[in-house]
């Protein structure tokens, strides 16, 4: 079996309304779904195919600190995402949307990879994402084309 896509990524966020502010303004992520589910707050962004599901979760340590205040978790507090990425296709309007915004680019700038620019950035709750833009908006590794996006 293959996998067809990814379906979604779940994260903790510190504050679900400035969360989906912040990806509504960087990406275009609407709220799809939502509501309170023992009671935390937990919303769906979609983006395109792209999905995103938060938990709103202050009593977290920021994922900088590697430290978690919540002594509940079943989950070895150690590992966590590195980054996750996100595709882009019109680099200028997200360079706008990124100086409007006033967000940071890590490591100084973009980098550039042999196939591709990628840009990392950090949302409000501190979590890092490639946002990675493919020339002619085709994904190729040591030059073989993988897939025609």
């Amino acid at each position: 079996m293959n996998v067809r896509n990814l379906d979604h990524i779940n994260l903790t966020v510190s504050n679900l309304n400035e969360t989906i502010d912040w990806y509504g303004k960087l990406f275009g992520f609407e709220r799809v779904e939502g509501g309170t589910r023992e009671g935390i707050r937990w919303a769906i962004i979609r983006s395109g195919d792209a999905l995103l599901c938060m938990y709103e979760r202050a009593d977290l340590g920021h994922p900088e600190d590697g430290v978690y205040s919540d002594e509940s978790l079943s989950i070895d507090r150690s590992h966590r995402i590195n980054h996750f990425g996100l595709r882009i296709v019109d680099r200028d309007s997200f360079e706008k949307a990124i100086l409007k915004n006033k967000v940071s680019v890590k490591y100084g700038a973009a980098i550039r990879y042999p196939f591709s620019w990628s840009w990392y950035i950090c949302d409000p709750t501190g979590h890092e994402i490639e946002v990675a833009l493919w020339d002619n908006d085709e994904i190729k590794f040591d030059g073989e084309l993988v897939n025609a996006v």
